[in-house]
């Protein structure tokens, strides 16, 4: 199996429960049960539905039993009876953490497909209102396969698009792309840079990066040759998360783009940030929050 392939969690949510308790270190029964209806309410968990759970999971090799000495301090009071310890076996943290990362991304999909129409909706009126219905439009993207149908599922409403797809390079996994593949129609496939897009000045007349900048550790070369490739007048949108108000948010974000060190969290973006960055390239920028997505755009000056 490959080590980066997410697939379908072998437990259901209350064993995932008990491996995340014994995922923070080694509990006995009761102990379990205890944390248990802490979290869940009192009574709700007995103990004829968890210990049949720990067979389970101690049967698939995701826990294991370890004998404490008597002598050990969390012993004390148990009048000489040496409690049975549950602890997570290395099977049972990679399946832990396979079923975290499958449960993240169904909910971070789900929350994206219910934003896409609204998001997709909202950025052809800002193009609509700037541009008209015929135009040359590049999108810049290092990923050719997720997010892109949040920008097009409105597509039809334009008489005559040109699209060039300027993919770059995921900052930790390169992107092979060949010129000319896509199935949408008067589409194009470019490879491209961070500071190198192959396209002639002032050639696009609108350019949108979708979830892109989060990813980027520096916007400025990016901005520069947007603003090459744009045509006077023409405009930029980005469209990407932004800085989270939700708790779940901020967990998905944590997981899906790891922390690059411990005080350097990527947890969205912020408007203003992105409102300096653009005025510095374009004018009357504007940004627009859309629950947890963040739209800012901008024209090139004539």
């Amino acid at each position: 199996m490959h080590k980066n392939r997410i697939t379908l969690p072998d437990m259901n949510w209350f064993e995932f429960d008990i491996l995340s308790q014994l995922f923070i270190g080694r509990k006995y029964g009761n102990e379990i049960l205890n944390d248990l209806n802490m979290e869940f309410g009192e009574g709700s968990i007995s103990s004829g539905k968890l210990y049949p759970a720990l067979q389970k999971l101690e049967k698939k090799g995701y826990i294991k039993r370890i004998a404490i000495p008597k002598d050990d301090h969390r012993d004390k009071g148990t009048r000489g009876v040496e409690r049975v310890y549950f602890t997570i076996t290395s099977s049972g943290i990679r399946e832990l953490e396979n079923a975290t990362t499958y449960s993240i991304n169904s909910l971070f999909h789900g929350m994206m497909n219910r934003l896409q129409t609204e998001v997709a909706e909202r950025v052809f009126e800002i193009i609509s209102e700037s541009i008209g219905t015929s135009f040359k439009c590049g999108i810049v993207k290092h990923d050719l396969e997720k997010n892109l149908e949040m920008i097009f599922s409105r597509m039809d409403q334009f008489n005559d698009v040109d699209l060039y797809f300027l993919v770059i390079p995921c900052m930790h996994a390169a992107v092979h792309i060949e010129h000319g593949q896509g199935c949408m129609e008067n589409s194009t496939y470019l490879p491209s840079k961070i500071d190198d897009i192959p396209l002639k000045d002032g050639y696009i007349d609108v350019l949108c990066a979708p979830m892109l900048f989060h990813d980027l550790d520096d916007w400025d070369p990016l901005l520069k040759e947007v603003s090459r490739v744009l045509r006077p007048g023409g405009i930029f949108v980005v469209v990407d998360f932004a800085r989270f108000d939700s708790y779940i948010m901020e967990a998905m974000m944590q997981h899906f783009h790891k922390a690059r060190s411990e005080e350097e969290k990527l947890l969205g973006l912020r408007p203003e940030d992105l409102k300096e960055a653009l005025s510095g390239y374009f004018k009357d920028v504007k940004t627009e929050r859309m629950k947890d997505i963040i739209l800012a755009y901008g024209r090139k000056p004539l």
